[in-house]
């Protein structure tokens, strides 16, 4: 086709069809050739064809697209709607062309999301632009065990989610050291017009890993736990560390892990209560029985729920004695 033939189909200007073939040509590598006999343009190669470069997804790709957008949408409910709904938009035009209802995926992939706490949405879009164009942040942070607010510089690597809530891992000029931020602890951010603090991804990978959890450091040590059958059934089908050895001993299922943070693996073993016990070290059983005492004289004293007796033992509906 000529320039002029070009111009006439697409309804632009010649300019204009010289910049499009310039582009075909030099960005999307389109094997262009002029001809000066016929004073056209034509695809070199054998079969004369040439595709666009672009994405093509079949009704599978389209529903899981759809489907990976409600679990972005689960992380944080509302936080990154403005810039999802677009890309909503399309897919499920998409689905329709291709003649399936997004809606019935919609009806039958549910995502639910429980105990992510609130971010705000302007916030987290300053945090996540200073992180992708390499710019520090300032930021007034509100930490949650010292309840201390306080202004600190952060060189900001990576964005984790971690049980549906959002943490910045930085270096911190304040601590001159790695750390990791909650985002919903952040209380204001401001980018940096300056250059970030180099860091080597073995260092990032380092910080995040070695221990169960996310909140990372040098290994402590090992933890051993003993899980009873009824707990065990789920336990056994769950990883909590890419490091860890289990067994079947004595019927009980033994599970083996290192751990970097005493805190949050005590949490963790809390959860199954009576339904696990924890073989070593003295310092994590010790830990865990700290927590186990200092929950059950939240109950010592209670009065008995009818009469309001003190230290009386409540009764089921029955009468019989309940388990204190």
């Amino acid at each position: 086709m000529t320039r002029g033939a070009l111009a006439i189909e697409l309804e632009v200007s010649l300019s204009q069809v010289k910049r499009d073939l310039a582009f075909l040509r030099d960005q999307l590598q389109a094997p262009l050739e002029f001809d000066p006999r016929r004073r056209s343009f034509h695809y070199a190669g054998n079969d004369g064809a040439f595709e666009l470069p672009g994405l093509r997804f079949s009704a599978a790709e389209l529903a899981a697209l759809l489907t990976g957008e409600q679990l972005l949408e689960a992380v944080q409910p509302g936080l990154l709607n403005r810039h999802l709904q677009p890309l909503r938009d399309k897919v499920r035009e998409l689905l329709r062309l291709s003649g399936h209802a997004p809606e019935r995926i919609l009806e039958c992939i549910r995502i639910h999301a429980s105990q992510h706490r609130q971010v705000h949405e302007a916030r987290f879009s300053v945090i996540a632009g200073a992180l992708l164009h390499g710019r520090p942040l300032a930021i007034h942070y509100h930490g949650r065990s010292s309840d201390r607010k306080r202004e600190r510089t952060l060189h900001p690597y990576r964005l984790y989610v971690y049980r549906q809530n959002s943490y910045l891992l930085a270096w911190c000029e304040l601590a001159g050291d790695l750390r990791l931020f909650a985002i919903d602890r952040i209380l204001s951010a401001t980018p940096i017009d300056r250059a970030l603090r180099p860091a080597e991804p073995q260092a990032l990978d380092g910080f995040i890993g070695p221990g169960f959890g996310i909140f990372g450091g040098p290994i402590l040590g090992w933890a051993e736990l003993a899980f009873r059958p009824s707990a065990a059934r789920w336990v056994a089908d769950e990883q909590w560390h890419p490091r860890q050895r289990a067994e079947w001993r004595d019927g009980r299922y033994r599970l083996s892990l290192p751990y970097s943070d005493l805190r949050e693996l005590t949490h963790e073993v809390q959860r199954f209560v009576a339904e696990v016990e924890v073989i070593s070290p003295p310092e994590v059983r010790h830990a865990v029985t700290a927590e186990l005492r200092n929950a059950l004289k939240g109950y010592e004293g209670l009065g008995n729920e009818r009469d309001g007796t003190p230290g009386s033992m409540s009764t089921t509906a029955r009468g019989r004695p309940a388990t204190p």
